[in-house]
């Protein structure tokens, strides 16, 4: 992934979920991954519109980006218990 001035810091939450379901009395399983960052405006119109108003800019002008992916892996993993819902 290119994320365009990333600054690892603004990456306030990752989560790695391993969970298990069942097919044809089978189990599976899957990894789910999700994300958030904090990134900046790329053209700093709305700060600078901001200041002029007498307004701080700041954190308040970042946008909040959330991504989740879902795999299915291919091996077996006896210790995961939770279910997928």
């Amino acid at each position: 992934m290119n994320v365009q001035g990333f600054t690892q810091s603004r990456l306030s939450a990752a989560d790695v979920k391993f969970c298990r379901y069942t097919i044809s009395s089978v189990n599976q399983y899957r990894v789910i991954v999700t994300v958030t960052y904090q990134h900046p405006e790329f053209f700093p119109l709305a700060q600078i519109a901001a200041l002029a108003a007498g307004q701080p800019a700041g954190p308040a002008w970042h946008w909040t980006i959330n991504g989740s992916a879902e795999m299915r892996l291919e091996h077996d993993l006896p210790s995961v218990a939770t279910s997928c819902t």
